[in-house]
C-alpha cells in the first residue's frame, strides 16, 4: 500500500454509473485498488464526484471514470491540479479512441482491474521520486551544516568546471534567493547532482 513519504497522500477516486448494478465487480475493485492506495472513494453521479475531487486540497488523485462518462467528465476534470492521472475502465475492450490523444493525463483504456492497480502502483512511486530532490533542497534550507558539506562536495565534482563552480559560489551565497527550488528548476549543477545521486539510489551522496 502506498502512502506519500512526505505526508502528502494519494487517493483513488472512481467513477461508474453502473456501480449498484454490478455490486460483485465494484467491490472487487475496490479491493484490489485498497491494496495499492489507502484512500479510495466511489461515485456514480458525476456532479457529486466533481464536486468532491475540486474540495480536494492535500491528496493527490488517481481518476477512474467508465467509459460512458469519459470525454465530457475529462474535459471537466483535467486542469484540476491535485489530478495526477485519469484511467479509463471499460467492461470490453475498445479501440483507442482519437479524442484521448489530446488529453495528456489519460493513461489507457482498461478493461481489467488489476492492470490499472500496476499502472498506478507505478505512478505513485515515480511521484514520490519526483518529489525527493525538491524535499531534500527544502531541509537543506533549515541545516547549514548540511549545506556546506553538499558545496564542498560539488566543488570536488566540479573542479574544472568553472562555470559550475561560479554557479556553486552563488547557490552557497543565496541559497534562499529567490528559493531552494529554483535552483533545482535552473538545471544547474544542484539539478544533476541530485538526479544523478536517485538514479543511482544513493541520495545521502549528495552531502
Amino acid at each position: 500500500m502506498i502512502q506519500s513519504r512526505n505526508g502528502e497522500n494519494f487517493i483513488i477516486v472512481w467513477l461508474d454509473s453502473n456501480m449498484k448494478e454490478s455490486k460483485e465487480k465494484t467491490q472487487h475493485g475496490i479491493n484490489q485498488f485498497g491494496q495499492v492506495i489507502n484512500s479510495i472513494r466511489t461515485f456514480t453521479d458525476s456532479d457529486q464526484c466533481m464536486n468532491f475531487i475540486r474540495d480536494i486540497k492535500d491528496e493527490k488523485i488517481f481518476l477512474i471514470i467508465s467509459d460512458g462518462l469519459s470525454q465530457s467528465f475529462v474535459q471537466l476534470v483535467e486542469k484540476t491540479i491535485q489530478l495526477i492521472s485519469i484511467y479509463i475502465y471499460s467492461n470490453h475492450k475498445l479501440k483507442q479512441k482519437q479524442w484521448i490523444i489530446n488529453h495528456r493525463k489519460i493513461k489507457g483504456i482498461f478493461i481489467q482491474i488489476e492492470h490499472i492497480c500496476n499502472v498506478i502502483k507505478k505512478e505513485a512511486r515515480q511521484y514520490e521520486t519526483d518529489l525527493i530532490p525538491i524535499k531534500i533542497l527544502l531541509e537543506l534550507e533549515h541545516d547549514d551544516k548540511e549545506k556546506s558539506e553538499l558545496v564542498e562536495f560539488c566543488r570536488e565534482q566540479y573542479a574544472d568546471n568553472e562555470n559550475e563552480l561560479k554557479i556553486i559560489d552563488e547557490f552557497n551565497q543565496n541559497y534562499s534567493k529567490p528559493s531552494p527550488i529554483w535552483w533545482y528548476t535552473r538545471e544547474c549543477f544542484a539539478y544533476s547532482m541530485l538526479n544523478k545521486a536517485l538514479r543511482t539510489q544513493d541520495v545521502e551522496n549528495n552531502y
